[in-house]
């Protein structure tokens, strides 16, 4: 990378820059010999004195504006370097910056398409997983749904148990957590059916004893009679 060139002038210091637009090197001395010469003016008694004092005041006067005229213009040509810089640096930018930002744009558009494809496969592993996990839920559902339904509808609930295939193909890295809910969900059906039979045989025997009290009561009746 090149360095870039300082002219004498902006190498130089501000204060030292100030003092050149000024001249201070040139007048200081002048200045000072000024102040010397009116110092032995200390009183003014006479006309001749007044004459005196006022041309040293003069003098000095001249050489305050002077400064005064010779710093302001010095700011102004300031104020107009200031402002041409301005232009020229705005000039040189407009050269410049519309590349900067079509090439930044075509940086920042592949940004973000690298960002929203890793968004996407972040979405997409996201729903895989939550579609496994709700196929998982489903089976430990299966044995919420048969409590409390027909012996027929727990019996058709475990044939279906029995049809769901434990496979990595359809569960992928959760085939474990899978076949532990089939299992855990069979084994809570079958004592839904066990109960459902037992209930059933249970109530099966209180029809018969009912049958037979019925058949008991009707024969001491037709005894009676």
């Amino acid at each position: 990378m090149s360095a870039v060139l300082k002219s004498p002038i902006t190498a130089l210091t501000l204060p030292q820059r100030a003092a050149i637009a000024l001249g201070a090197a040139e007048h200081e001395i002048k200045l000072h010999d000024l102040v010397k010469a009116s110092a032995n003016i200390v009183a003014v008694t006479n006309g001749d004195g007044r004459d005196e004092a006022h041309r040293a005041a003069m003098r000095l006067r001249i050489a305050r504006t002077t400064i005064t005229s010779t710093g302001k213009a010095a700011r102004e040509d300031a104020t107009a370097f200031s402002k041409a810089v301005i232009a020229e640096e705005k000039r040189l930018i407009a050269i410049i910056e519309p590349e900067e930002e079509r090439v930044f744009g075509l940086r920042d558009a592949w940004d973000a398409e690298v960002a929203a494809e890793r968004q996407r496969k972040i979405n997409a592993e996201r729903a895989r997983v939550e579609a496994i996990q709700s196929d998982i839920q489903s089976i430990r559902n299966m044995a919420v749904t048969a409590a409390g339904k027909p012996l027929e509808i727990i019996a058709a609930t475990i044939d279906v148990l029995d049809t769901i295939e434990i496979t990595e193909a359809r569960f992928a890295e959760f085939v474990v957590e899978a076949a532990a809910a089939r299992t855990d969900t069979m084994q809570a059906v079958e004592v839904l059916y066990r109960s459902a039979i037992d209930a059933r045989d249970a109530q099966v025997q209180r029809d018969a004893e009912h049958a037979a009290e019925a058949a008991r009561i009707a024969a001491e009746r037709i005894q009676i009679e």
